[in-house]
């Protein structure tokens, strides 16, 4: 963990210091606070898309095969 404290690891890595800019503290790091932005930015844009869906039958593969859901 290369020396830091609890207060100062990233929450999702715990192996790189938290991102700090002026007055404001991050909780990730560069790196985990990009993948985590990247992710949320992603469920946001399927969950606007299925927004037109809405009361229709989706189907959605899984590992195991494909599911079909009346959303």
């Amino acid at each position: 963990m290369a020396g830091l404290k609890k207060s100062e690891a990233c929450v999702d890595c715990h192996e790189q210091a938290v991102l700090v800019k002026r007055k404001h503290r991050f909780e990730r790091c560069e790196d985990c606070r990009r993948a985590h932005t990247i992710l949320m930015l992603r469920v946001r844009k399927v969950s606007r898309q299925l927004l037109d869906y809405v009361g229709l039958l989706i189907s959605y593969n899984q590992s195991d095969g494909w599911r079909a859901v009346i959303s």
